[in-house]
Protein backbone atom coordinates (compact mmCIF):
# COMPACT_ATOMS: atom_id res chain seq x y z
CA UNK A 1 0.00 0.00 0.00
CA UNK A 2 0.97 3.39 -1.03
CA UNK A 3 1.33 5.10 2.55
CA UNK A 4 2.46 9.09 2.68
CA UNK A 5 3.51 9.47 6.21
CA UNK A 6 2.30 7.41 9.91
CA UNK A 7 2.33 9.26 13.04
CA UNK A 8 1.04 10.20 16.44
CA UNK A 9 -1.15 12.68 17.39
CA UNK A 10 -4.53 13.67 18.59
CA UNK A 11 -7.80 13.54 16.78
CA UNK A 12 -8.54 16.72 15.68
CA UNK A 13 -11.47 16.83 14.85
CA UNK A 14 -14.72 14.55 15.03
CA UNK A 15 -16.29 12.36 18.34
CA UNK A 16 -12.54 11.49 19.46
CA UNK A 17 -11.73 15.19 18.57
CA UNK A 18 -8.45 15.89 21.46
CA UNK A 19 -7.85 12.09 21.83
CA UNK A 20 -4.17 10.87 21.33
CA UNK A 21 -4.42 8.78 18.01
CA UNK A 22 -1.87 6.78 15.49
CA UNK A 23 -2.27 8.18 12.46
CA UNK A 24 -2.28 6.40 8.91
CA UNK A 25 -2.11 8.50 5.88
CA UNK A 26 -2.48 7.03 2.87
CA UNK A 27 -1.51 8.42 -0.57
CA UNK A 28 -3.67 8.85 -3.91
CA UNK A 29 -7.19 10.18 -4.27
CA UNK A 30 -9.69 10.31 -6.78
CA UNK A 31 -10.90 14.08 -5.86
CA UNK A 32 -9.35 17.31 -6.01
CA UNK A 33 -11.14 19.28 -3.75
CA UNK A 34 -11.04 23.32 -3.98
CA UNK A 35 -9.70 23.21 -0.08
CA UNK A 36 -7.86 19.75 0.00
CA UNK A 37 -4.77 20.92 2.55
CA UNK A 38 -3.03 17.52 2.14
CA UNK A 39 -1.63 17.86 -1.72
CA UNK A 40 1.39 15.96 -0.50
CA UNK A 41 -0.39 12.99 -0.09
CA UNK A 42 -2.44 12.82 -3.54
CA UNK A 43 0.35 14.11 -5.83
CA UNK A 44 3.89 14.10 -6.80
CA UNK A 45 5.86 10.85 -5.53
CA UNK A 46 6.42 11.63 -1.58
CA UNK A 47 5.38 8.17 -0.22
CA UNK A 48 6.30 4.66 0.51
CA UNK A 49 5.14 1.12 0.31
CA UNK A 50 3.99 -1.47 3.25
CA UNK A 51 1.67 -4.15 3.12
CA UNK A 52 -0.73 -4.18 5.72
CA UNK A 53 1.18 -6.30 7.99
CA UNK A 54 4.30 -4.12 7.85
CA UNK A 55 1.80 -1.21 8.95
CA UNK A 56 0.45 -2.74 12.14
CA UNK A 57 4.11 -3.71 12.87
CA UNK A 58 5.20 -0.12 12.49
CA UNK A 59 2.43 1.24 14.59
CA UNK A 60 2.79 -1.37 17.30
CA UNK A 61 5.80 0.75 18.35
CA UNK A 62 3.37 3.63 20.27
CA UNK A 63 2.46 1.75 23.18
CA UNK A 64 -0.61 2.18 25.25
CA UNK A 65 -2.31 3.86 21.78
CA UNK A 66 -5.20 1.98 20.71
CA UNK A 67 -7.19 4.62 18.37
CA UNK A 68 -6.20 4.75 14.57
CA UNK A 69 -7.58 7.07 11.69
CA UNK A 70 -7.20 5.94 8.41
CA UNK A 71 -7.11 8.76 6.23
CA UNK A 72 -5.69 9.85 2.84
CA UNK A 73 -5.72 11.07 0.33
CA UNK A 74 -8.69 8.34 -0.28
CA UNK A 75 -8.15 5.23 2.04
CA UNK A 76 -11.00 3.59 -0.18
CA UNK A 77 -9.51 3.83 -3.29
CA UNK A 78 -6.79 1.16 -2.21
CA UNK A 79 -7.18 -2.34 -3.49
CA UNK A 80 -5.83 -4.15 0.28
CA UNK A 81 -8.11 -1.50 2.34
CA UNK A 82 -10.08 -4.19 3.81
CA UNK A 83 -7.31 -6.48 4.74
CA UNK A 84 -6.04 -2.93 6.53
CA UNK A 85 -8.76 -2.39 8.25
CA UNK A 86 -9.40 -6.36 9.24
CA UNK A 87 -5.91 -6.58 11.00
CA UNK A 88 -6.32 -3.77 12.65
CA UNK A 89 -9.17 -4.59 13.76
CA UNK A 90 -8.26 -8.14 14.79
CA UNK A 91 -5.36 -6.51 16.97
CA UNK A 92 -7.79 -4.27 19.05
CA UNK A 93 -7.39 -0.91 17.63
CA UNK A 94 -10.50 1.18 17.24
CA UNK A 95 -10.45 2.46 14.01
CA UNK A 96 -11.53 5.40 12.26
CA UNK A 97 -11.75 5.57 8.57
CA UNK A 98 -12.05 8.97 6.91
CA UNK A 99 -13.16 8.80 3.47
CA UNK A 100 -14.41 11.43 1.06
CA UNK A 101 -18.38 10.36 0.14
CA UNK A 102 -17.70 8.86 -3.49
CA UNK A 103 -17.33 5.29 -2.64
CA UNK A 104 -19.70 2.96 -0.44
CA UNK A 105 -17.81 1.95 2.62
CA UNK A 106 -17.76 -1.89 2.66
CA UNK A 107 -15.87 -2.73 5.68
CA UNK A 108 -18.31 -3.69 9.37
CA UNK A 109 -16.45 -4.21 12.35
CA UNK A 110 -17.65 -3.39 16.06
CA UNK A 111 -14.16 -1.76 16.69
CA UNK A 112 -14.71 0.65 13.13
CA UNK A 113 -16.50 3.12 12.28
CA UNK A 114 -16.42 5.82 9.27
CA UNK A 115 -16.31 9.41 8.98
CA UNK A 116 -17.83 10.14 5.28
CA UNK A 117 -17.19 13.42 3.88
CA UNK A 118 -20.81 14.79 1.57
CA UNK A 119 -19.09 16.98 -1.08
CA UNK A 120 -20.81 20.77 -0.53
CA UNK A 121 -21.18 22.98 -3.43
CA UNK A 122 -17.26 24.96 -2.20
CA UNK A 123 -15.53 21.81 -2.97
CA UNK A 124 -16.24 21.86 -6.54
CA UNK A 125 -16.63 17.83 -6.01
CA UNK A 126 -20.50 18.11 -5.14
CA UNK A 127 -21.02 15.87 -8.05
CA UNK A 128 -19.46 12.78 -7.19
CA UNK A 129 -21.82 12.42 -4.41
CA UNK A 130 -24.33 9.68 -4.14
CA UNK A 131 -26.76 9.58 -1.47
CA UNK A 132 -26.51 5.06 -1.65
CA UNK A 133 -23.24 6.12 -0.27
CA UNK A 134 -24.18 6.56 3.23
CA UNK A 135 -27.51 4.77 3.30
CA UNK A 136 -25.20 1.71 4.86
CA UNK A 137 -23.95 4.03 8.08
CA UNK A 138 -24.90 3.37 11.18
CA UNK A 139 -25.02 5.93 14.28
CA UNK A 140 -21.90 5.28 15.43
CA UNK A 141 -20.48 6.61 12.11
CA UNK A 142 -19.96 10.42 11.73
CA UNK A 143 -21.44 12.29 8.22
CA UNK A 144 -18.74 15.73 7.95
CA UNK A 145 -19.68 18.69 5.79
CA UNK A 146 -17.18 21.04 5.11
CA UNK A 147 -18.46 24.43 5.26
CA UNK A 148 -17.23 27.28 3.02
CA UNK A 149 -20.15 29.35 2.09
CA UNK A 150 -24.06 29.97 3.54
CA UNK A 151 -25.15 28.08 0.23
CA UNK A 152 -23.08 25.20 1.88
CA UNK A 153 -24.98 24.47 5.00
CA UNK A 154 -28.25 24.76 3.35
CA UNK A 155 -27.15 22.12 1.27
CA UNK A 156 -26.11 20.52 4.40
CA UNK A 157 -29.52 20.75 6.25
CA UNK A 158 -30.93 19.31 3.10
CA UNK A 159 -28.77 16.48 3.35
CA UNK A 160 -29.06 15.83 6.76
CA UNK A 161 -32.61 15.81 6.55
CA UNK A 162 -32.99 13.01 3.87
CA UNK A 163 -30.41 10.49 5.69
CA UNK A 164 -31.48 10.64 8.78
CA UNK A 165 -35.15 10.19 7.17
CA UNK A 166 -33.66 7.28 4.98
CA UNK A 167 -32.49 5.40 8.07
CA UNK A 168 -34.47 6.72 10.83
CA UNK A 169 -33.24 5.65 14.12
CA UNK A 170 -30.01 4.13 13.01
CA UNK A 171 -28.70 7.82 11.38
CA UNK A 172 -25.28 8.43 11.90
CA UNK A 173 -23.90 11.76 13.94
CA UNK A 174 -23.63 15.02 11.98
CA UNK A 175 -20.56 17.43 12.20
CA UNK A 176 -19.84 20.62 10.53
CA UNK A 177 -16.73 21.78 9.70
CA UNK A 178 -15.31 25.51 8.20
CA UNK A 179 -13.08 25.41 5.52
CA UNK A 180 -9.59 27.22 7.53
CA UNK A 181 -9.56 30.44 6.69
CA UNK A 182 -12.64 30.54 4.44
CA UNK A 183 -15.34 31.47 6.61
CA UNK A 184 -15.89 33.22 9.58
CA UNK A 185 -17.00 30.79 12.44
CA UNK A 186 -19.45 33.07 13.85
CA UNK A 187 -21.33 33.08 10.28
CA UNK A 188 -21.41 29.09 10.42
CA UNK A 189 -22.79 29.06 13.86
CA UNK A 190 -25.76 31.64 13.33
CA UNK A 191 -26.60 30.08 9.81
CA UNK A 192 -26.89 26.66 11.45
CA UNK A 193 -28.89 28.11 13.98
CA UNK A 194 -31.92 28.80 11.25
CA UNK A 195 -32.18 25.36 9.79
CA UNK A 196 -34.29 23.01 11.65
CA UNK A 197 -32.07 19.48 10.25
CA UNK A 198 -28.76 21.58 12.02
CA UNK A 199 -30.23 22.70 14.70
CA UNK A 200 -31.58 19.10 15.78
CA UNK A 201 -29.07 16.82 14.50
CA UNK A 202 -25.62 19.11 13.72
CA UNK A 203 -22.57 19.74 15.82
CA UNK A 204 -20.07 22.45 15.22
CA UNK A 205 -16.43 21.79 15.12
CA UNK A 206 -13.11 23.10 14.66
CA UNK A 207 -9.69 21.52 13.57
CA UNK A 208 -7.82 21.33 17.29
CA UNK A 209 -4.41 19.90 15.00
CA UNK A 210 -4.69 23.84 13.43
CA UNK A 211 -4.66 25.44 16.49
CA UNK A 212 -2.29 23.45 18.42
CA UNK A 213 0.42 23.44 15.35
CA UNK A 214 0.74 25.69 12.42
CA UNK A 215 -2.30 25.15 9.80
CA UNK A 216 0.62 23.63 7.23
CA UNK A 217 2.20 21.59 10.05
CA UNK A 218 2.68 17.75 8.45
CA UNK A 219 2.69 14.49 11.16
CA UNK A 220 0.69 16.23 13.25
Amino acid sequence: MKISEIFLSIEGEGKRSGKPCIFIRLFGCNLKCSYCDSLYAIKGKDYFEKTPEEILEYISLYKNVKDVTVTGGEPLIHKDINKLLSILCENNYNVNVETNGSKKPFFKNCNLFYTIDWKCASSKMSDKMNIDNFLGLEENDVVKFVIGSKNDLKEANKVCGIIKKKLKSNSPQFYISPIYNSIDYKTIVEEMLKYSNLRKLGKFQIQLHKVVWSPEARGV
